[in-house]
């Protein structure tokens, strides 16, 4: 289990083309979207759910910068079996420049503790390439790409995507499983629902017609599903989804 959580953030990608069937939130946002003026000036934040108990949290921060903004998460996992506590943190820097043909990721800093095993990955912007090095060694990603932080729902339309986990650069695909009813914030919310597959495999997840970020569902190595369940993400106050979700239709 030191690596329950090897999948806990990969989805987002870099460049190619939509694989899904069903229209994407993403097409709701602009090139350019702020992120503020989608989610709110709070955090986004998030439950970590395992077998039904809380075992820890996830926030996502938006900050502007001159030219720019970055993004702060920052994830703290507690798992206790028998005699054994599992320990896992994450934290991790986005710096965003803003440009007439789109936001360019600058720089990336990473820092995990997966239960005493420490990770690092540090990128900076240097041409078309980030490059810099892990603490597996170094590396060099080729320019424009997204990281796996599954506020942006640009993702849908990708195929790559740079795992912060690993400092690889990882192919996936996305598949549309449809609309679903979930909870959200606190109220039953109408979402759209994705499969990942390709290398990142075993991961679900939910935006609105927006394009925010709802909820995640992923299974780590021993099988045990874990889930992201959205305590602030945005949402108008108060906003029901429409019609009568049948049981199916349910994700948690």
């Amino acid at each position: 289990m030191s690596r329950l959580l090897l999948w806990l953030l990969v989805i987002l990608t870099v460049s190619g083309p939509t694989v899904c069937a069903a229209a994407s939130p993403a097409a709701a946002m602009s090139a350019q979207p702020d992120w503020q003026h989608l989610y709110g000036k709070q955090p986004l934040r998030f439950t970590v759910m395992r077998k039904g108990q809380a075992i820890g949290s996830y926030t996502t921060r938006f900050v502007d910068d001159a030219g720019g903004f970055r993004v702060e998460a920052q994830m703290a996992i507690e798992v206790k079996v028998l005699l054994w506590d599992y320990r896992y943190q994450y934290q991790a820097e986005e710096v965003w420049q803003r440009s007439r043909s789109g936001d360019v990721l600058d720089q990336l800093q990473v820092a995990v503790n997966d239960d005493g095993q420490p990770f690092r990955l540090s990128l900076q912007r240097q041409g078309q390439q980030l490059v810099g090095h892990s603490s597996d060694g170094e590396l060099a990603v080729t320019l424009p790409m997204l990281t796996t932080q599954h506020y942006n729902a640009a993702v849908l339309r990708q195929s790559q995507v740079l795992n912060t986990l690993t400092g690889k650069v990882n192919r996936i695909k996305v598949v549309a499983l449809g609309q679903q009813v979930i909870s959200a914030q606190g109220q039953q919310r109408q979402a759209q629902h994705y499969r990942y597959e390709g290398e990142l495999h075993d991961t679900e997840v939910w935006y609105d017609d927006e394009g925010r970020w709802l909820r995640l569902r992923f299974r780590g190595k021993d099988g045990t599903a874990i889930e992201f369940i959205c305590q602030q993400c945005g949402l108008p106050e108060a906003q029901q989804a429409h019609g009568r979700p049948t049981p199916a239709e349910h994700a948690g």
